[in-house]
């Protein structure tokens, strides 16, 4: 039976990134393989007020200061992706992707946010929602789509 992973190193990775976003605390940095995470159909994965969420690392670089800053996030893509389940159908998409909450804000930086779709009326996000203060850099967001507002990025306050 495999032994549950803690996320203090790449080889104790967590393997689903809302798993490691539920264990982040306030002043918490996650570091991001490239590669492709999802959230659940009906839950867009929820980041943390104060943690800063960084993407675009190969996967087995060390992690300081040199190394964030000499990431290629655009060579290594970090897809957080609202296509969970048969690919390029659009029906069977989540309904939003991430979700910023908080008023000490929350840092994201080398990701790209796709593969949305909302089709229910009273939501007005799909990508990406921020509530309360957000520094949004890097990012790449694209081919979500939504049936009222906010497809792409929606932000509150």
């Amino acid at each position: 039976m495999p032994r549950p992973r803690h996320g203090s190193s790449w080889a104790q990775a967590y393997q689903l990134l809302p798993s490691a976003l539920a264990a982040a605390a306030l002043g918490d940095t996650l570091v991001v393989a490239q590669g492709s995470y999802t959230p659940s159909t009906d839950n867009p994965m929820q980041v943390p007020a104060g943690v800063r969420l960084l993407g675009g690392f190969v996967g087995n670089e060390p992690i300081n200061e040199e190394t964030i800053d000499a990431r290629d996030w655009a060579t290594h893509a970090t897809i957080l992706s609202g296509d969970i389940n048969t690919p390029g159908d659009s029906t069977d998409n989540s309904k939003g992707v991430v979700d910023f909450h908080g008023r000490f804000g929350a840092f994201m930086d080398g990701f790209t946010i796709s593969g949305a779709f909302n089709y229910i009326s009273n939501v007005d996000y799909v990508g990406l929602r921020c509530h309360g203060h957000a520094t949004l850099r890097n990012l790449v967001i694209r081919d979500n789509r939504g049936y009222t507002r906010g497809a792409g990025l929606y932000v509150l306050g």
